[in-house]
């Protein structure tokens, strides 16, 4: 017997139950790796290393200025209008120059 199909509505409650699962356990391991940090650094070297990931992080916010968005966008664009070579440039110009291989 095949499986059951699943409807559109089923497949967006397990995929969406399954992020938010993923989110909550992502969330749960970064508090306990701060805690450890904490521990094993001292309150005033975590302070440290806390003002310079959050300028850090800032810092990337500028810098991606919505290009990641952009790139799957226009990959899937690309490839599915079978422009190679634009494929090619975007990939070029993103500095994504490892997945280079996996276009034609």
């Amino acid at each position: 017997m095949p499986p059951k199909q699943l409807t559109v509505r089923e497949r967006l409650i397990r995929g969406g139950g399954g992020s938010l699962v993923v989110n909550i356990m992502s969330a749960g391991t970064a508090l306990i790796a701060q805690k450890i940090l904490i521990w094993v650094m001292g309150i005033e070297q975590y302070g440290i290393y806390a003002t310079a990931f959050a300028a850090l992080s800032v810092l990337v916010f500028f810098c991606r200025l919505g290009m990641d968005a952009a790139l799957v966008r226009y990959v899937a664009v690309y490839i599915d209008l079978q422009r190679w070579s634009l494929l090619r440039g975007i990939m070029f110009r993103s500095n994504l120059r490892w997945a280079r291989p996996a276009s034609p």
